[in-house]
């Protein structure tokens, strides 16, 4: 996976989700993602691989972004 699969996914993420913070696996790498409308940041750190989404009704949208982010587990 690559970081221009992360941009993919992150212009794909429904409306409702307005934040979006946690560590993903890129390649060999952990990083800390930083999502906040639209504009996201990654900075290479070790952590628990989870992701918390932040939004309006996050739940009812929640197997879009499940399928988004499976790959980065």
């Amino acid at each position: 996976l690559t970081k221009k699969n992360l941009e993919s996914c992150l212009k794909q993420l429904p409306t409702s989700v307005y934040r979006l913070k946690g560590h993903i696996k890129i390649g060999a790498k952990s990083y800390l993602l930083n999502y906040v409308g639209g504009r996201w940041s990654l900075e290479e750190e070790k952590g628990t691989l989870k992701l918390v989404f932040i939004g309006d009704n996050v739940n009812k949208d929640k197997v879009k972004i499940e399928k988004l982010f499976a790959t980065f587990k």
